[in-house]
């Protein structure tokens, strides 16, 4: 149970910029975006851990913004982490919908 609020606890903390970014995203500043999934992706690996479901659909996240910048070398590898990442949390309810974009962008590799 305290390790559930801790969690929680992060996810509320790190919303804040995540929504920042889902502005930047919605008005097709992909740059000032990717900053913010990258902040977010951060406080996530340091407090989550590497392999922590929340952490890896910031790999999808961020993979998608290099997508829509035409990076897609850089976003195939994050977007293959994220991937194989989602296996450890395969019963997971939220990993449908993170994984459904990583598979459509990598089709379109």
């Amino acid at each position: 149970a305290t390790t559930e609020i801790y969690t929680e606890q992060i996810v509320g903390s790190v919303r804040c910029v995540q929504e920042t970014g889902l502005v930047y995203l919605d008005q097709g500043e992909y740059e000032k975006a990717l900053d913010q999934m990258l902040k977010c992706r951060t406080i996530y690996e340091k407090k989550l851990g590497k392999n922590h479901l929340n952490t890896s659909c910031y790999y999808i996240r961020i993979g998608k913004l290099y997508c829509l910048m035409n990076q897609q070398k850089i976003a195939l590898p994050l977007i293959q982490q994220a991937i194989d990442l989602s296996l450890i949390h395969i019963s997971e309810p939220t990993r449908q919908a993170e994984i459904s974009y990583a598979v459509f962008c990598l089709k379109k590799k």
